[in-house]
């Protein structure tokens, strides 16, 4: 009679600290009491599910250098060093890039003009999609696109990626009307 050991699901939050190289890269595990050690090696295959913390889908290719994620596994390691595990699921937690800024024209997309403060992006200008955007007025109330005018001042916070294109554009994670 054969007997199986249930494992348990673990997780835990780490830094990336590699770029993705053939299917593998490094992290660092932020509390090293429950992942146990303190740099292990990432080998995801087809089943691993990534997503980002809002829940929307994402790919090995939004894995980089220096951002949080949240990892899943079933606690199963090699016992090389440093340790390789084979994630059930990796969440990439956003960070929160965000700059003000002033905007310029607004039709299904939000053409805005950085100021001076925050985390200036590159160029003059910035095109905003919001596809899944919070927008939150003066009151902190919920809105829509349809109430952002021009000239408003915004907060506007995304997920660092932006696209290489002139002006560059970005998806809003939330937009605050100052």
């Amino acid at each position: 009679m054969k007997t199986h050991t249930k494992l348990e699901l673990q997780t835990f939050r780490a830094t990336v600290t590699s770029e993705v190289r053939e299917g593998t890269f490094s992290i660092v595990p932020l509390d090293t009491k429950s992942a146990g050690y303190n740099d292990m090696m990432i080998v995801h295959t087809q089943k691993t599910e990534f997503q980002f913390e809002n829940k929307t889908p994402a790919t090995v290719e939004s894995i980089r250098e220096g951002i949080e994620i949240e990892v899943t596994t079933n606690g199963i390691m090699t016992m090389s060093l440093p340790p390789q595990i084979n994630p059930l699921a990796i969440k990439i937690l956003q960070p929160k890039f965000k700059f003000e800024a002033n905007v310029l024209e607004v039709t299904e997309v939000i053409r805005v003009a950085p100021t001076e403060t925050g985390e200036m992006p590159v160029g003059p200008e910035v095109i905003v999609r919001i596809s899944e955007t919070s927008i939150i007025n003066g009151d902190g109330k919920l809105v829509t696109i349809k109430d952002i005018k021009n000239n408003d001042e915004l907060i506007i916070e995304y997920n660092g990626m932006m696209t290489r294109s002139f002006p560059p554009q970005i998806n809003a994670t939330k937009i605050s009307i100052k």
